[in-house]
């Protein structure tokens, strides 16, 4: 027999099962250059694996789990052309190769690991995702709004003014966050600030908001969390604060409530300060910390035995 002929016939037939079952078997490439450009010529978008592929759990997970799964595939292989960039731990990769990658997760920003992005063919970061997302559809879901993203970036590059500035501003709120997405982000929110100089979408309140976020946070870490001076501190800054970060002060007081806390009617004032945090935040966060109320709080009289053995 002419195992040669066999052999192509086998191929041929694979081919067209592959064809009918609509199954596109995953192709990752390590040349991003390459992968964009192939990009720009077939429509597509680029899906960047940012892995480390002999000591991350997680990535592991998510590429055996979700991304070179058939169902995956099925409606990924349409949409991307696919990137591994790899930093394992082991020389498994020829220096050049590993010099390469972590030159590009510089570039991108990208220190954590698994980390997904998705590319638009001119290399513009549009969306994606951190860490294991456990399913398929939820990955699925977030590389659709990154291509809503991209999507709303073409037509931006159609406009000028307050209306680029609010399509803009549209797709800074599907935008996701995390650190390895903070830079694109930050370029993202110079971008509608330079289109929107009478604040047509909010962007300046956003960004006058996280700037006295932080401000708050770095002067409670400058003084000692139970003493007078902290208590003082949060009590001007409930004072100054701008609505959205209320909570926070709140929650802060709360804690040092707790830590300078000396009989149980002290604990019931830390108690409805935590209610006063619920009663702002959004109804996800209020479920987790009225659960985290009602569990931490059952007992006030044991609540102060444990905190007298561990608070100052």
């Amino acid at each position: 027999m002419n195992m040669g002929f066999y052999s192509k016939c086998l191929l041929c037939v694979g081919l067209v099962l592959s064809a009918v079952s609509g199954a596109v078997e995953p192709v990752w490439r390590a040349d991003l250059p390459a992968a964009l450009a192939q990009a720009g010529r077939e429509d597509k978008h680029v899906l960047v694996d940012f892995t480390g592929s002999d000591w991350c759990s997680a990535c592991i997970r998510l590429r055996r789990n979700i991304l070179d799964s058939k169902e995956f595939m099925q409606w990924a292989g349409k949409q991307f052309v696919f990137v591994e960039v790899d930093i394992p731990q082991k020389p498994v990769l020829p220096a050049e190769q590993l010099a390469e990658n972590k030159a590009v997760a510089e570039a991108y920003g990208v220190s954590g690991f698994p980390t997904i992005m998705v590319l638009n063919a001119r290399g513009q970061v549009t969306g994606g995702f951190l860490g294991d997302v456990g399913q398929v559809d939820a990955a699925v879901a977030h590389l659709e709004r990154a291509l809503r993203v991209s999507a709303m970036f073409e037509q931006a590059e159609e406009l000028s003014g307050e209306e680029k500035a609010r399509v803009l501003m549209a797709a800074y709120r599907l935008f996701p966050g995390g650190k390895a997405f903070e830079r694109h982000r930050d370029k993202l929110e110079a971008d509608i600030l330079k289109h929107d100089p009478d604040n047509a979408t909010g962007m300046k309140d956003i960004l006058e908001v996280r700037s006295q976020a932080v401000l708050f946070e770095a002067e409670r870490e400058s003084v000692s969390r139970f003493s007078a001076e902290y208590g003082q501190l949060i009590e001007r800054q409930l004072a100054e604060a701008l609505e959205p970060n209320r909570a926070g002060v709140l929650m802060a007081k709360c804690q040092y409530a707790l830590g300078t806390a000396r009989t149980v009617d002290d604990l019931e004032q830390a108690k409805k300060l935590l209610e006063q945090v619920i009663r702002l935040q959004n109804p996800d966060e209020a479920k987790e910390t009225q659960a985290y109320l009602e569990r931490f709080f059952a007992d006030l009289p044991a609540l102060l035995r444990m905190l007298e053995q561990n608070c100052p």
